[in-house]
């Protein structure tokens, strides 16, 4: 990867208990690139919006891929590349925030509002 020799190795997607979910929802947001997101559990899933709003056209399931990584397939104009979020907790386990990966943006912070 990079020119630089790695080890993959698989991973079974992990289950969250619909209660175990609810830790991530919340409000997420960094100021310097006006991102504002909202989390919450839909169906026994997480689901992300978009902007402030609440728009339904800019809610997107999040996927779970790893423990505290969750994979986001948009579909709306203007969100055309797929988002990864690391969850990020503090030393009593209670989530803080996010780091966003996607495109071109690497490890976009988002403080838990």
């Amino acid at each position: 990867l990079g020119g630089q020799p790695v080890r993959l190795r698989k991973v079974t997607p992990p289950r969250h208990h619909p209660g175990a979910l609810t830790a991530f929802a919340g409000r997420y947001g960094n100021q310097a690139i006006d991102s504002h997101h909202r989390v919450g559990v839909e169906d026994g899933r997480l689901v992300i919006d978009y902007g402030r709003g609440g728009n339904p056209d800019r809610r997107f399931a999040m996927t779970p891929v790893a423990p505290d990584m969750f994979l986001v397939r948009p579909t709306a104009p203007g969100i055309a590349y797929k988002h990864l979020f690391r969850f990020v907790r503090d030393a009593t386990g209670a989530v803080t925030g996010a780091s966003v990966t996607m495109e071109r943006l690497k490890g976009v912070h988002l403080r838990r509002l």
